[in-house]
């Protein structure tokens, strides 16, 4: 852990959050980048999930951005069993670089608006599984590839749907094997229609305490109210 991210981290801690434990980390189909620290916070009707990552060169920033093209959520909507509770989720993505603005180009072309020194991406009616409040097993929105009706090998054709993997099948609900024990949920589920907002901030590696507190808080401050 560099000097910063426990800077990020401690700054995060301050506004209410907390590092997912271990097992809450561990948990899911995904691999988590390496390095990577995730903290969350749970408010009445809000998911908070907060990213603090390092990135190493070139390699390491054109890898991030593709999972940023991709939409890539990466994480349980249903922590604490409270999906069915949320209207709104906000993404605080921390990237540790020697070429803070290296990213902006990118960003842009995703949908990505610059506002003061964070990029913003503010989706007002995102779709999300929506299983209701007696599933209780872990929701990793996701995309996922699935054989066409009358394939006779999962490695025929097929195409490409959006879903979520937990454990759990809700009932009446479509899914086929994944990876780790998982199954990918791909119809015969509900939906609805959240607010998502996705904010990104560049920090040097020699960022001081001070510029990471400001940071942290006005990424913060994006995500309070409509704008």
């Amino acid at each position: 852990m560099t000097v910063v991210t426990g800077s990020v981290g401690e700054a995060l801690r301050w506004a209410g959050f907390r590092p997912l434990t271990p097992a809450e980390a561990a948990r899911g189909p995904f691999a988590q980048a390496a390095g990577e620290q995730r903290h969350v916070r749970l408010d009445a009707a809000a998911l908070y999930m907060a990213f603090v990552v390092s990135l190493d060169g070139e390699k390491d920033l054109a890898s991030w951005i593709d999972d940023q093209r991709s939409g890539a959520w990466g994480y349980d909507l249903n922590l604490d069993g409270q999906a069915h509770r949320i209207t709104t989720i906000n993404e605080l993505r921390f990237i540790i670089t020697a070429t803070p603005a290296a990213p902006t180009a990118a960003l842009d072309g995703l949908g990505y608006r610059q506002q003061e020194s964070c990029w913003m991406h503010d989706d007002p009616a995102c779709l999300v599984p929506s299983p209701g409040p007696d599933h209780d097993g872990e929701i990793f929105p996701c995309l996922g590839w699935v054989p066409i009706r009358g394939a006779t090998s999962e490695f025929g054709p097929g195409e490409l749907r959006s879903g979520f993997c937990s454990m759990q099948v809700p009932q009446g609900a479509q899914a086929i094997r994944d990876t780790r024990g998982y199954q990918f949920i791909h119809d015969g589920y509900r939906q609805r229609i959240i607010r998502r907002r996705r904010v990104v901030t560049s920090l040097a590696p020699a960022s001081a305490p001070a510029l990471v507190r400001a940071s942290v808080h006005e990424a913060l401050a994006l995500t309070y109210g409509d704008t």
